[in-house]
């Protein structure tokens, strides 16, 4: 199938609307996951964010808007594919941040169907109209997942400005649930900035206040040229992640900085904080989050440190 036409200044990219996602090698697991390329880039331009490496600094939202062939697509990916599976709308861009039109189109595909799921990730404060029309989207088994990205009140403050504040993403997910929607959360990225085991045992209890169905973390994860690229792009009045002290022990004062403890960790070669602070960092919150009842998974970690915790091949936010 030849790459999806585009209009010029809509979008840059040669995708085709769907494509498979399964480049993780030898120790890291991450089950493979479909994208729907609706569009590409975001406007929260969050400082460690991997699109400004991705995209060499060019996080300008780009959009396609030729929806009858992408429509095509995704009836084509629905009729096709064997395997129950999810198609991943916020991969390259948020999913509602840009623009809601593909919603329209695409979504009444996937509730005339029980086999596959359509997935959707933001960090805004919205449930956009497209998906409060029609009642079927929060019946029991409805084949969508909403998602919100929500980060600690401190590292959101310092590190994704731009985006909606953690309480507001609160507040909509938990109406979310109420109404009767499958509401996923991820916390990611945990960055462990002075003070960081207070500041995310609040969010825990913030979140289990949504009861969510499922929560992901993940601690920073980064190639080691996102660095430069956070330098040249970040937003204005943002920090560098790489550049934040972090929190050690009792009182937090040591003066350490996270890229101190960023190491290449994983046959991905990507740098991750090492391997004894994400497991203290894992611990912790799996520990609140167990005690809240609420299933968890962690995202394109090393094999070694889910075997430490008990998680190899677990349920993750890219299973159905």
């Amino acid at each position: 199938m030849n790459p999806s036409r585009k209009r010029t200044g809509k979008s840059e990219l040669g995708y085709k609307f769907i494509s498979l996602f399964e480049k993780m090698p030898g120790n890291v697991y991450c089950p493979r996951f479909y994208i729907l390329h609706h569009a590409v880039g975001c406007p929260y331009r969050c400082s460690y964010c991997f699109l400004q490496n991705t995209l060499r600094g060019n996080t300008s939202p780009r959009w396609y808007d030729n929806l009858d062939e992408m429509v095509a697509e995704v009836k084509d990916w629905l009729e096709k594919t064997e395997k129950p599976s999810l198609l991943n709308t916020g991969e390259l861009t948020d999913s509602y941040a840009v623009s809601t039109e593909y919603i329209k189109r695409v979504l009444p595909l996937f509730l005339a169907q029980k086999k596959h799921v359509i997935s959707f990730l933001t960090k805004s404060a919205v449930i956009p109209k497209e998906l409060l029309e029609d009642p079927r989207i929060t019946q029991p088994g409805a084949p969508i997942r909403l998602g919100w990205s929500i980060n600690a009140d401190e590292v959101a403050r310092r590190f994704e400005p731009l985006a909606a504040p953690p309480h507001a993403r609160i507040a909509i997910a938990r109406m979310a649930k109420q109404m009767g929607y499958h509401v996923r959360i991820r916390i990611d990225p945990i960055i462990p900035v002075l003070g960081w085991g207070q500041m995310y045992d609040k969010l825990i209890e913030d979140v289990a206040t949504i009861k969510p169905d499922f929560v992901t973390i993940r601690t920073l994860r980064a190639q080691s040229n996102l660095q430069s690229w956070v330098k040249r792009c970040h937003a204005a009045n943002q920090e560098n992640p790489f550049e934040a002290v972090i929190g050690t022990g009792p009182g937090d004062t040591d003066e350490t900085t996270i890229r101190d403890i960023m190491v290449r960790d994983g046959d991905d070669k990507a740098l991750r904080i090492d391997p004894v602070h994400r497991l203290q960092i894992y611990r912790r919150l799996g520990a609140a989050l167990d005690a809240k009842k609420i299933p968890w998974g962690l995202c394109k970690e090393t094999t070694q440190v889910l075997e430490q915790l008990g998680k190899l091949n677990h349920m993750c936010n890219c299973l159905p």
